[in-house]
């Protein structure tokens, strides 16, 4: 199991370069997936994860940080997969579905 540990990034609301083990990534030359992620409220936090990136979870008080947490699991993840050489997950495509309750 890989060490989890913080994505350092610059001042500006998360924008700006990210750093992975072996210095800055230019996101500039990744391209964008976006994912699906599932937020559950419990009775003392939030937790969320990723169906498509078995074992990517947060857990935060807010719903605000487990959000912000999520994002920095959900880059950690793939930016893991990428240095393995192991290919990406596709995004699964989400639905909702409206029904009297």
């Amino acid at each position: 199991m890989r060490e989890l540990r913080p994505v350092r990034r610059t001042a500006g609301h998360g924008h700006g370069p990210r750093f992975g083990r072996h210095g800055p990534i230019e996101e500039s030359r990744l391209a964008w997936k976006r994912y699906a992620v599932i937020v559950e409220e419990g009775e003392t936090s939030f937790g969320a994860h990723v169906p498509d990136l078995p074992g990517c979870v947060a857990v935060a008080p807010t719903r605000a940080e487990v959000l912000r947490l999520i994002r920095e699991a959900v880059a950690f993840h793939l930016e893991g997969l990428r240095e393995q050489g192991s290919p990406l997950p596709a995004p699964s495509t989400v639905a909702f579905v409206d029904v009297a309750a």
